[in-house]
């Protein structure tokens, strides 16, 4: 991706909706490749960013859920 036009990449994949993490991961190696740490760690945050908030996202909806499936319990067993 060196020779290739990462930003070309990028623009294209968010135009048509495409999961752009494989182009920021291969541009942050490329980064790295020269010595370019600080580009390289902004690369990998978008990455790590998206990850991240996967991750919380996914552990508050199943904490939403499990208080809503509770409320659902409890309600069932109080109307028998």
């Amino acid at each position: 991706m060196e020779d290739e036009r990462p930003e070309l990449a990028l623009e294209i994949s968010v135009k048509f909706g495409l999961d752009t993490t494989g182009i920021w991961s291969v541009w942050g190696l490329s980064c790295l490749r020269k010595a370019e740490y600080a580009q390289a760690r902004d690369k990998f945050a978008k990455i790590l960013r998206v990850s991240f908030l996967s991750v919380v996202l996914c552990s508050r909806l199943n904490s939403l859920h499990s208080v809503h499936q509770a409320a659902f319990t409890e309600k069932v067993t109080r109307n028998w």
